[in-house]
This record gives structure tokens, sequence and C-alpha cells, in this order.
């Protein structure tokens, strides 16, 4: 993963469902940069596991 992204889960906890709601709609929010992380985390995962099938399919 090229991109650093230093926003966890803990991050998170303990907010209310009303601070929440409001991260949402900001843009540069916590939760937005979460989100971001994660979907980046799934994509690298995915390309990697694709690799690992094209390399263990030329064998």
């Amino acid at each position: 993963m090229s991109r650093s992204k230093h926003v966890t889960l803990n991050d998170l906890k303990g907010l209310t469902k009303t601070q929440l709601e409001e991260m949402m709609s900001k843009p540069n929010s916590l939760l937005q940069q979460w989100t971001d992380k994660n979907i980046i985390k799934k994509e690298v995962k995915k390309t990697r596991q694709e690799q690992k099938q094209i390399n263990q399919n030329k064998f």
C-alpha cells in the first residue's frame, strides 16, 4: 500500500450517533478517511490474490 493512512477504528470508538452522522457529511472527517483506507485495503488485497493466482497457474 503506497498511501499511508493512520486512521483506525479505535479513533471512532465512543462517538455518538449524531457525531458520526455529522462526520458523514464532511469530506475530510475521520470517518471518510477510514472508509477511504478500507477501500484501498480491499483493492490491494484483491490485486495480491489475483497476482498469486496468476503466479500459481504459471507453474
